[in-house]
C-alpha cells in the first residue's frame, strides 16, 4: 500500500539487486550519487585532452585534416592554453591550404604567448604563409 516508504527493487546489475532508497533516505541517496558522477566525470575529463590532441595527431597523420581541425578546435576551445593545439590547427590549416584561417590561429598564438619559446618557429611559419597569400 505504501511502497514508496519500503526499498523497492530497481533492476538487477552485475554487482547485484540495486534498491531504491526508502523515501526519508532519498536525499542522501541523492547526493551520493552525485558525488560518485562527479568524480567518475573529472577521471575521465582528465584524460580528455590527452586523448584528443592524440586523436587529432592521428587524424593529422592520415590525411583527414578536417577531423584533426575538429580535435585542435575542441581541445582550444575548452584548454585555451594549449599552446601545442593552436601550433597543430595553425599547421592543419596550413596543409588544407587555409591560409587566412592559419594567420589568424598564428596571430591567437603570438596574442597569447608572447614569451612563448616556439616564436621564432611560428614566424618561420608565418613568413611561408604571408608568401602564398
Amino acid at each position: 500500500m505504501f511502497n514508496i516508504f519500503k526499498k523497492q527493487k530497481i533492476h538487477e546489475s552485475k554487482q547485484g539487486i540495486l534498491a531504491k532508497p526508502a523515501f526519508n533516505d532519498y536525499p542522501k541517496f541523492l547526493f551520493k550519487n552525485l558525488i560518485n558522477n562527479f568524480y567518475i566525470l573529472s577521471h575521465k575529463f582528465q584524460d580528455l585532452y590527452a586523448t584528443n590532441y592524440n586523436l587529432g595527431l592521428m587524424h593529422l597523420e592520415k590525411g583527414n585534416i578536417g577531423d584533426a581541425i575538429f580535435r585542435f578546435k575542441m581541445i582550444t576551445r575548452i584548454w585555451p592554453e594549449s599552446q601545442e593545439a593552436y601550433m597543430q590547427l595553425a599547421y592543419c590549416y596550413y596543409v588544407k591550404e587555409k591560409y587566412q584561417k592559419a594567420l589568424a590561429t598564428l596571430d591567437i598564438l603570438k596574442d597569447k604567448f608572447p614569451s612563448c619559446q616556439n616564436i621564432a618557429q611560428f614566424q618561420a611559419i608565418l613568413g611561408q604563409i604571408k608568401q602564398k597569400t
